[in-house]
């Protein structure tokens, strides 16, 4: 039972210490080498001073106990932030990612509603060509309207082949 209880502290620490280096190193991204040094060397010095503390209690002056109990309450703070830091880091990332998906996407929907007006100009446009070679074709009952009018479409085809390349 011992054997467990030293493996699941060492767990313990070695875990909660990565997400705490981690996460400085998130928080002061600057020089994260030194961060992660930093930390290292902290959160085994607090291992140390704990275990150490708890040998030695009894036989220490108060002063020197003082001390290394602030520090060791000092380094768990430290070892908190690092985590807060962490889970703050990735709860960031995901909301970066859920962010850029809406950003894309109402730049989507942007376009179509552009494309839509787009569409319905050129339909409103050829509308009024159809509407031309109509009223030309209406006014006469002769070939020469019916010739007049498919003149007109002719002279249309370059206006109307533009629509279906936009």
């Amino acid at each position: 039972m011992i054997y467990l209880l030293l493996f699941n502290a060492i767990a313990l620490s070695v875990i909660a210490e990565y997400y705490a280096i981690v996460g400085l190193m998130a928080i002061f991204s600057g020089s994260p080498i030194a961060i992660a040094v930093m930390g290292s060397i902290l959160g085994f010095s607090k291992i140390v001073i704990t275990s150490w503390l708890y040998r030695n209690w009894k036989n220490t002056r108060f002063l020197l106990k003082s001390y290394f109990s602030v520090a060791v309450v000092i380094l768990m703070f430290l070892t908190s932030m690092g985590i807060f830091g962490y889970l703050s880091k990735a709860h960031l990332d995901q909301g970066v990612v859920s962010s850029d998906v809406a950003a894309t996407i109402a730049l989507l929907d942007e376009k179509i509603n552009i494309q839509k007006e787009n569409i319905n100009a050129a339909r409103k446009a050829l509308n009024q060509l159809d509407s031309q070679v109509e009223a030309t074709l209406s006014r006469t009952t002769d070939a020469a309207g019916a010739t007049r009018s498919a003149t007109l479409r002719r002279n249309q085809a370059k206006e109307r082949g533009a629509f279906l390349f936009e």
